[in-house]
């Protein structure tokens, strides 16, 4: 699971430069530009993780968060919840970092630059790895 919501999460930040780069020549206009998108990713994660948690509906918020690819936070929170020793935790902890930056190498390699400016095969291969974790999330409720 932690490879297939990796590969949108490391999507996002691999592709971010990539469209920003098109707007403007300018470094420092271009790190500007990125100041944004990150704002709004972090205030919504920390939003849904507080409903998450009050409403009790962990797998319903983390699967509808999905679709904006802002849960790189949630599940090891979910994980390190659901594990009762603390070898168990650190164990699974660890191999939930590990493919998370293993899905960081899957997302640099579908953004090539022969599919430019829309990237269409990479799109569809974040899109899919996506929907599959929302399924596997939701049937595991």
């Amino acid at each position: 699971m932690a490879l297939m919501y990796g590969v949108g999460v490391a999507s996002s930040s691999n592709f971010l430069p990539t469209m920003i780069k098109r707007l403007t020549k300018d470094a420092a206009k271009a790190n500007l530009y990125t100041v944004g998108p990150n704002l709004v990713a972090s205030v919504s994660q920390l939003t849904l993780t507080f409903l998450s948690d009050r409403y009790q509906q962990w797998a319903t918020f983390t699967a509808g968060s999905t679709a904006f690819n802002l849960i790189a936070n949630l599940i090891p929170v979910w994980l390190a919840a659901n594990v009762p020793t603390t070898t168990g935790r650190a164990g699974s902890l660890g191999m939930n970092y590990m493919a998370m930056n293993l899905a960081g190498i899957v997302s640099s390699l579908t953004f090539r630059a022969e599919d430019g400016p829309v990237y269409a095969p990479a799109l569809i291969s974040v899109g899919v790895t996506q929907g599959i974790f929302m399924v596997v999330f939701l049937l595991m409720r």
